[in-house]
């Protein structure tokens, strides 16, 4: 994908290695909410609006939520597996992450941070559910994702 991310956009986030797309475990509209990847499904739990925050930054709001709640780090945590949460909206660097596009294709999403981890899904899985976490970039297909704009 060539053409920079629409700020205020609604995307569709898919992981390049297994084809399959963020989701919020259960559509569930709660701090603590998991971020997985599963099939593509239609519903607001695969949705996120992408939010400018400048020079690059971006918060990602889950529709599911009203756009209350964004992807968080937990506690700021940035360790090689640290988990993916949906947490209310509080300003917080853990919040805003950096979305480059990958010389390999796709954009990988970095945390501000700390901008040599990135998101990208436990063990490089295929399956339904598999966990969302942080981890050291490498440039696996596990870490790379398609935005497609949907509203």
């Amino acid at each position: 994908m060539s053409e920079s991310l629409v700020d205020g956009g609604i995307y569709i986030i898919r992981n390049l290695n297994s084809g399959l797309v963020l989701d919020v475990a259960n559509g569930l509209n709660k701090d603590g909410a998991n971020i997985q990847q599963w099939d593509q499904n239609g519903y607001n739990a695969q949705y996120f609006k992408v939010v400018a925050l400048g020079d690059g930054y971006y918060n990602l709001y889950s529709v599911c939520t009203n756009n209350t709640k964004v992807i968080d780090l937990p506690y700021a945590q940035t360790a090689n597996g640290t988990n993916i949460q949906l947490w209310s909206k509080n300003g917080h660097d853990a919040q805003a992450f950096l979305i480059k596009e990958n010389e390999l294709g796709g954009y990988t999403i970095f945390a501000k941070l700390n901008t040599s981890m990135c998101l990208g899904v436990a063990n490089a899985s295929s399956s339904i559910g598999a966990n969302v976490a942080l981890y050291t970039y490498s440039g696996n297909a596990s870490q790379r994702w398609s935005f497609e704009l949907v509203g």
